[in-house]
């Protein structure tokens, strides 16, 4: 009896776990379903306030409910937490609605950001009580990235069904997914958990401190496309018909190309740790074929910097071939899902060619000027690609920069980072009026400026990681 229920405790997709992770999805659907085009949508009803402060009081209400994250989760029940925080973030949908008070907008977007970060971290922490300690490491990562799959999937039918059938049905088919996620976690069987002493305000559950240059990085590259939505729905209209004629495209093609890459991304980290040369370029082909076919289709057109990025892309790939027959660590026999800390030099290999696939998008967009839905097509896929690409290294740097109780914080963090980065972004265009070259301009910055970040994170763990070889 004991073996068996050892068994059963040691599997990763029990009933509970796969609950958790689906509310997650849900959750994050929920709230990307309506936040991105409320302030579009309520703008006339903001009494000459701006728009933009809808975003801006989300980004308050995560910052200032982070702190409280930790007393809440330690000292009640964490389904009752993360089951309210659920409400928090359904409720205020329904004053997008009924209300043209704008002191209530306010106030329910404020409310909505802060039940946001508490679910989110009660949401993960559930998560790892439902887990096996020797599953732990890879069901963080199934919990991360099934959040941010919703974010990326609800965006795109938010457009859809708002151009389809009006701004009411995109609230209500959030409201249905919100609600669908606080079921599916008030049925997730969870564990007792005694309360804890601890202070009220802690960093716990919220942000890790010594992981703060990833953080930055990530809340620069998740700027990017957060800066750029605004000027996509200006004149949604006129893009209505590409949206609505070619919706499976424009709906599933982000979704895929986004989980593929940080699939990818994840494959080829494995590959090099394990010394598998040939997977370890097959999960790089991708980044050759993206450089060829930039050149075969576009290069009449492309600038000085997009065909030496493209090219820097190409010289990537030999590179990785030098990479693949060269000697390397020997590395002990591994758990692949739980790496140690040195093995942290070998987690940052798709970082480079993640920021190359970005800059080239940033470039493209100025050398094609979005001319018809090809080139939208293709740009937008090839950011999402270079962003899902560097992301999912940037979160397993974070995993093991935390200790072993601090994995639920490092989750959080990242979910932080993004969540502050696509705001900011979208924010920044409306408050400053910038023009779509300015906001490219601004974009290729950033992405130097997470260039700059990788160099020296990669410098200092290959330091480290020399030290301990030759101790």
């Amino acid at each position: 009896m004991s073996l068996s229920t050892s068994n059963l405790n040691s599997k990763l997709l029990t009933a509970s776990f796969i609950k958790v992770c689906s509310a997650n999805f849900l959750l994050f659907f929920a709230l990307y379903m309506v936040l991105p085009i409320t302030p579009f949508e309520v703008e006339s009803s903001l009494e000459g306030y701006s728009s933009w402060y809808i975003y801006l009081l989300f980004v308050v209400g995560l910052l200032i409910g982070g702190p409280f994250h930790n007393y809440l989760i330690e000292n009640f029940n964490r389904k009752k937490i993360c089951s309210l925080a659920y409400l928090g973030v359904i409720s205020p949908a329904l004053l997008f609605l009924f209300t043209t008070n704008t002191l209530l907008l306010f106030l329910g977007v404020l409310i909505q950001g802060v039940c946001f970060g508490l679910a989110t971290a009660a949401s993960i922490t559930i998560a790892i009580d439902v887990t096996s300690p020797r599953k732990r490491g890879k069901g963080n990562i199934i919990y991360a990235w099934a959040g941010r799959s919703g974010m990326v999937l609800a965006v795109p039918i938010s457009i859809y069904l708002q151009l389809s059938y009006g701004y009411e049905m995109t609230v209500y088919v959030s409201m249905a997914s919100g609600i669908l996620a606080l079921l599916l976690t008030r049925l997730t069987h969870h564990p007792f958990r005694a309360p804890n002493e601890v202070s009220k305000l802690s960093l716990d559950r919220f942000i890790l401190p010594q992981g703060w240059r990833l953080i930055l990085m990530m809340v620069a590259l998740a700027f990017i496309p957060g800066s750029m939505f605004p000027h996509f729905m200006e004149n949604l209209q006129i893009k209505s018909f590409y949206i609505v004629s070619d919706s499976w495209v424009f709906i599933l093609l982000p979704f895929v190309v986004f989980i593929l890459s940080a699939i990818l991304s994840r494959l080829e980290i494995d590959a090099l740790l394990h010394n598998k040369g040939i997977g370890f370029l097959l999960s790089r082909v991708p980044i050759i074929l993206i450089a060829i076919y930039v050149f075969s289709n576009f290069y009449s057109e492309l600038s000085h910097w997009s065909i030496l990025i493209a090219a820097l892309m190409i010289t990537s790939f030999l590179a990785a071939i030098l990479t693949s027959i060269m000697p390397h660590r020997v590395y002990p026999k591994m758990n692949k899902w739980v790496l140690e800390s040195q093995y942290r030099l070998e987690v940052t290999s798709p970082i480079f060619s993640g920021l190359l696939c970005m800059l080239l998008a940033l470039f493209l967009e100025q050398d094609l000027h979005i001319s018809d839905s090809k080139s939208y097509i293709l740009i937008t896929q090839l950011l999402l690609f270079g962003l899902a690409r560097v992301s999912s290294p940037i979160f397993l740097l974070l995993i093991l920069s935390s200790k072993h109780c601090e994995r639920g914080t490092a989750n959080t963090s990242h979910h932080l980072a993004w969540e502050v980065g696509l705001i900011l972004g979208a924010v920044t265009p409306l408050v400053f009026n910038l023009t779509l070259y300015q906001v490219t301009l601004i974009n290729t910055g950033l992405v130097a400026l997470a260039l700059v970040i990788y160099l020296y994170v990669h410098y200092k763990l290959h330091k480290l990681t020399s030290h301990k070889h030759t101790a």
